[in-house]
């Protein structure tokens, strides 16, 4: 079932972005339907079958790296599912919703899985679905669900005060708690809403982050490393924060600094533009005074790996 339902989005994600427009075929309508309201179906099987492929899976199919495009047409299908579905998506989170105390058990875990899918898909389609996500937030007597309306929150259309105010009352709820800091740090180095590079370079100076904690460098700046979009931004931006930070770390952990600079590997693949940025800040990184040999075998084999010349 979840290969079948992964192979139905990508081909239609796939679909639409090759026609440039967004629509649901009725196969794809047809399943979504069933998975979202079908009370028969296994909550957790349901919500594993709604996950939606990453963008970083998508750009491992096609042959080019359109990764703007693929990323917009992939917003754009998520949105479109939250408004078609906005009333049953919001219904079926009702459903789900329960005051019984917590427990790990199999049931609840399901239940939780697929009512926190549905509140992502449902945030897409904002009205009611912001201020169920905001309730959940404030009244969640699990991380689970806490941290998923948190999520939803700061990859929603939601206004930027609201969502500050959310990740403000996170803090402040979490703010001994190490672990926990550490996916506070990685929630916001990870949002998909084009402020993610303002967010890390922000975070980066708060007191609640230690570059040298491994942990802390891996939330911040690995999770930025993997967010597709905000990473490989065409003016090459994320490239040189994500750069200068390596290039800080490498004196005191060169085996971390190394496996974030993996991050560049992807550079064969991008257009020339994104490539002369990339190779701009491999090679500061290798001009460093130095360098670990981690690090130095690492960039120099990136390098290679590419030309400049088309």
């Amino acid at each position: 079932r979840y290969e079948a339902g992964q192979l139905l989005f990508e081909t239609a994600i796939l679909d639409c972005h090759s026609a440039n427009n967004i629509t649901l075929s009725p196969a794809l309508q047809s399943a979504l339907g069933t998975l979202i309201n079908d009370p028969s179906l296994d909550p957790a099987v349901a919500a594993t079958c709604l996950q939606f492929p990453s963008l970083n899976r998508l750009l491992d199919i096609v042959d080019d790296f359109p990764i703007e495009s693929l990323f917009t047409t992939r917003q754009k299908m998520i949105k479109l599912i939250g408004t078609t579905f906005a009333t049953d998506l919001l219904n079926r989170f009702k459903t789900l919703r329960t005051d019984a105390t917590y427990l790990p058990t199999a049931t609840q875990i399901g239940d939780r899985k697929l009512k926190n899918t549905l509140l992502a898909f449902a945030v897409e389609a904002e009205g009611n679905a912001l201020e169920a996500a905001t309730r959940q937030f404030e009244t969640a007597t699990n991380m689970t669900d806490q941290l998923s309306a948190l999520v939803a929150i700061i990859n929603s259309a939601a206004p930027t005060n609201h969502k500050e105010k959310c990740i403000t009352a996170f803090y402040e709820q979490w703010r001994i708690e190490p672990l926990i800091i550490n996916k506070w740090l990685g929630i916001q180095s990870g949002s998909n809403q084009g402020d993610a590079l303002q967010r890390v370079t922000q975070l980066r100076t708060h007191p609640a982050y230690n570059w040298l904690i491994p942990n802390q460098f891996r939330a911040l700046v690995g999770t930025f490393s993997v967010n597709l979009p905000e990473f490989h931004r065409a003016d090459g931006q994320g490239y040189a924060w994500v750069a200068e930070q390596i290039s800080n770390l490498d004196p005191h952990n060169p085996q971390i600094a190394a496996r974030i600079a993996l991050s560049f590997q992807r550079a064969s693949r991008c257009d020339l533009s994104r490539r002369q940025h990339i190779d701009r800040e491999l090679s500061q990184i290798l001009a460093a005074p130095g360098i670990s040999k981690n690090l130095f075998e690492v960039v120099s084999k990136i390098k290679h790996s590419y030309n400049l010349s088309q």
